[in-house]
């Protein structure tokens, strides 16, 4: 009973943040000048020769882009708003973690929505759009050294942002995976039929297993 009470009220807390952060996230359009580096619209053209055809493709491809990332910013603020209710309220992080379960979520992705939507909450209006089309790595990055939120708000450009942050080669805090939720047993599988799994494999998909497999084996056999 107290597990429904608490699951119904998290889902009433997203609906209701849904509708509060609706249209103040909404007003935020991304244009296609500013997805010059993260979209090459340009290969529309290539699809056909009917200009009408290739305009309306990449105007919906913009407004996917702009759902996609606005949904990530609303995702992330009811993540945020979950994780500092339950920790004001003294709960332990396993309470967090199978919340998130039940959600679909595991928590490195939840933490990613998280940093996110605090480097997108700390932005100037202005500069809400550049945060909505930066790398992971990048958000990462920000989240890490504050100082770079201080730059986004006095005006810097999103290139000259991206240049200061790689040029102090910053390294990103690893996270602490705890193994409370991963069970070993799920994998113990995993190489049944293994020549055959090889064969259905694209070249580069056999390089990147190799890339695991050795670190997997100088795991188990250091």
């Amino acid at each position: 009973m107290k597990k429904t009470n608490i699951t119904n009220r998290l889902k009433e807390q997203l609906q209701e943040k849904g509708k509060k952060e609706e249209t103040i996230v909404v007003d935020k359009v991304i244009t296609e000048d500013e997805l010059k580096d993260v979209l090459d619209l340009e290969v529309i053209n290539s699809i056909s020769e009917d200009k009408d055809l290739v305009n309306f493709l990449k105007e919906n491809t913009l407004k996917l882009f702009n759902i996609q990332a606005k949904s990530v910013i609303l995702i992330g603020e009811v993540l945020t708003d979950v994780f500092e209710r339950l920790s004001k309220q003294g709960s332990s992080e396993g309470v967090y973690e199978k919340w998130l379960k039940l959600n679909n979520f595991n928590k490195q992705t939840a933490l990613r929505y998280r940093k996110r939507y605090f480097v997108f909450n700390e932005a100037r209006e202005e500069s809400k759009n550049i945060v909505l089309t930066l790398s992971q790595n990048i958000i990462d990055k920000i989240y890490e050294n504050k100082e770079f939120i201080e730059l986004l708000n006095n005006g810097i450009s999103k290139r000259e942002l991206i240049n200061n942050i790689n040029a102090k080669n910053i390294e990103v805090k690893e996270e602490n995976w705890n193994l409370i939720d991963f069970s070993f047993k799920d994998y113990i599988n995993l190489f049944s039929d293994f020549d055959k799994k090889i064969e259905t494999l694209k070249e580069k998909e056999k390089l990147e297993l190799q890339k695991y497999l050795e670190k997997i084996n100088k795991i188990l056999n250091k």
